[in-house]
């Protein structure tokens, strides 16, 4: 699930970027996605707690 804050937070370019060119998945579409999405949604925890609540 896309969060429209990750648009405002300053490293969402620096982190897509970083698990696109990620070499150790295996360059399938699906899996850099879903690297991505973890990576996205862990930065979500530790940075805009409870956005869903809000």
């Amino acid at each position: 699930m896309f969060e429209n804050a990750w648009l405002v937070d300053p490293e969402f370019d620096n982190i897509v970027r970083k698990c696109w060119q990620n070499t150790s998945v295996d360059g399938v579409v699906v899996h850099k996605l879903d690297q991505c999405a973890a990576a996205m949604i862990q930065r979500s925890k530790d940075n805009f707690q409870n956005l869903r609540e809000r």
